[in-house]
């Protein structure tokens, strides 16, 4: 499984996971969470969503998108990854940076605490310094 958000790296990381799923001769699951409503997100944010629908497409992948509001982002993905049977999950780099992190905690690493039993690949991000 492949999580994806708006940031540049998207489309690496799903090649990427359908690299791994290729090599492990396996589904690829793409997934997409979000707070927010389809509405509110703007042009540029939905078309990023038809790109991404398309690359799973191509692919041969299932594309979820999946808002959430009383989970945290980090228990979803879990969820989503144990629902499917997922054992391997990609994840890009955390963009927050290291104040948000002590502030608000990294997605990353709540992932890697609650998803046990399942391989986290951190990907890194070559846009950040």
């Amino acid at each position: 499984m492949v999580c994806v958000q708006y940031g540049g790296n998207a489309e690496k990381f799903i090649r990427r996971g359908w690299r791994i799923a290729s090599r492990l001769k396996t589904d690829l699951l793409i997934l997409h969470v979000t707070k927010e409503a389809y509405m509110n997100r703007s042009q540029e944010d939905r078309k990023k969503i038809q790109n991404w629908k398309k690359l799973a497409t191509h692919f041969s992948a299932t594309f979820i998108v999946e808002q959430t509001d009383k989970r945290t982002i980090s228990e979803t993905i879990r969820n989503i990854a144990v629902e499917n049977g997922i054992t391997q999950i990609i994840l890009g780099q955390s963009a927050r940076s290291w104040w948000e992190e002590i502030t608000k905690g990294s997605i990353v690493n709540n992932i890697m605490r609650i998803a046990t039993g399942i391989d986290i690949h951190i990907v890194a991000d070559q846009n950040k310094n």
